[in-house]
């Protein structure tokens, strides 16, 4: 009896295989496919590829990067018809970014100074029907460089934007009035000089801090209460650029026995040019 019965089991295991052989293989699973990883923190180790990467998200139509060569909290800043100061936050803008568009027809960056970890950047971008002309601050953030300020303005394909000597002038006296502010540590009139979402960011051997100009005016009001200010650093204003309704100005100062350099981004509104984003840090000796 034992040896029919397994007789049956061999002749029913013959069959289930037979079974499974008559059976058609089931396809492979389709490959994985993931999208081009973004720019990675570290290879962005000069200013000029941050700015590079800034233009690649764009072209992509991907935000990934702009978070990649961006400071978060880094407005996209410009002036609107009514002459009014507009700031877009990185949240509100990476949708915009990542929506379907045509590329660039060209893109190029000019570096306008560059001072120990700091860095002003002019970047021009170019479509069929506009261009956009950009004023950005770069700073150094450990191993990578990141863009920590940007003022733009939308023109024309090929406009050409008058120089106007009055712009000049008045840009002087804003940041002679910054500077005022600066040896008298007096916050109302930093808050005159500045539109009141600047941020102030600061690179040195510890890193970088980022401040609202609230906080910033903070470090001022404790010395003005404490009686103190400061009216022997001495101040040069190196440069002053301008394009229309956006600026950018370049200042040093000795201060504490080291030279350290501002890097300021400016918008013309209807109150006058005001001081909209700042980046200073130390810098080589003059």
């Amino acid at each position: 009896m034992l040896a029919v019965m397994s007789i049956r089991i061999l002749v029913l295991a013959a069959a289930c295989g037979a079974c499974r052989g008559s059976q058609p293989a089931m396809p492979a699973p389709p490959p994985v496919t993931h999208p081009a990883a973004p720019q990675p923190r570290a290879a962005l180790d000069t200013p000029e590829r941050a700015v590079a990467a800034y233009f690649q998200a764009g072209d992509q139509h991907d935000s990934r990067l702009i978070r990649a060569a961006f400071h978060p909290t880094t407005a996209i800043q410009s002036v609107g018809p009514d002459g009014t100061a507009r700031a877009l936050s990185q949240i509100e803008w990476w949708p915009k970014v990542d929506a379907p568009g045509a590329p660039a027809l060209s893109r190029r960056q000019r570096t306008l100074d560059r001072s120990g970890d700091l860095a002003l950047i002019e970047a021009d971008s170019r479509w069929a029907g506009f261009r956009f002309d950009d004023l950005l601050l770069v700073v150094r953030d450990a191993d990578r460089w990141t863009i920590v300020g940007k003022v733009f303005a939308r023109l024309g394909p090929d406009e050409v934007v008058p120089v106007d000597a009055d712009d000049d002038r008045a840009i002087r006296g804003v940041l002679a009035q910054k500077i005022a502010a600066h040896a008298d540590y007096d916050p109302e009139l930093l808050l005159a000089s500045h539109l009141v979402g600047c941020r102030y960011t600061h690179v040195d051997d510890h890193g970088l801090t980022n401040e609202t100009l609230s906080e910033h005016a903070a470090g001022y009001a404790a010395h003005h209460d404490a009686g103190e200010t400061d009216h022997v650093s001495p101040w040069r204003i190196l440069s002053v650029t301008v394009r229309g309704s956006i600026a950018a100005a370049t200042l040093d100062v000795i201060w504490q026995g080291r030279r350290n350099v501002d890097h300021l981004l400016l918008l013309k509104v209807g109150a006058g040019w005001k001081i909209a984003a700042a980046a200073w840090g130390p810098a080589a000796p003059r």
